[in-house]
């Protein structure tokens, strides 16, 4: 699911402030695969912390966001309410997540191309949406479902506008 608070298919999501309560990543090799070590965020490009332009940091040279081509990380969560904010300041809008997933993967849709159609017979532009996805830290030692095992995992999205 990607997001675009501006409400066009024209403007990229740097506009954006992004805000995750996370403190470590999860390292990802050159063919964007998780190695297992888990990294502290804070002087990197990934500390989201507090409210963030999305294109501040998005052409960092960081190894990681070299590979990713932008923002294609795994971040922990600290915490679970409201722990990712949205906020597009020419539309006002807002987008709160709350999970209990331990993880969201932050992709900055830099595989976006010409190629891809959208709304109004628009074509697609690097950057044009944003996606979130919670999910468990992908680790070997976790991802494995269990026959007869109930997961009770919820994200909730909830849009507003000031």
């Amino acid at each position: 699911m990607y997001f675009n608070l501006n409400g066009n298919s024209i403007n990229t999501i740097n506009n954006h402030l992004l805000r995750i309560n996370a403190s470590k990543y999860l390292e990802i090799d050159k063919e964007l695969v998780g190695t297992g070590d888990i990294k502290e965020v804070f002087n990197t490009p990934f500390d989201f912390n507090k409210p963030k332009l999305i294109g501040l940091d998005i052409n960092d040279r960081h190894q990681q966001m070299l590979y990713g081509n932008g923002y294609d990380i795994n971040l922990v969560l600290d915490s679970h309410e409201n722990c990712i904010e949205v906020y597009e300041e020419n539309s006002r809008r807002r987008l709160l997540i709350s999970t209990n997933y331990q993880a969201v993967q932050l992709y900055s849709g830099n595989f976006i191309t010409d190629k891809m159609n959208f709304h109004n017979n628009r074509t697609g532009q690097k950057r044009l949406g944003l996606c979130l996805e919670t999910q468990l830290v992908p680790k070997l030692d976790n991802i494995l479902l269990k026959k007869d095992t109930l997961y009770d995992y919820f994200t909730i999205y909830k849009f507003t506008k000031e």
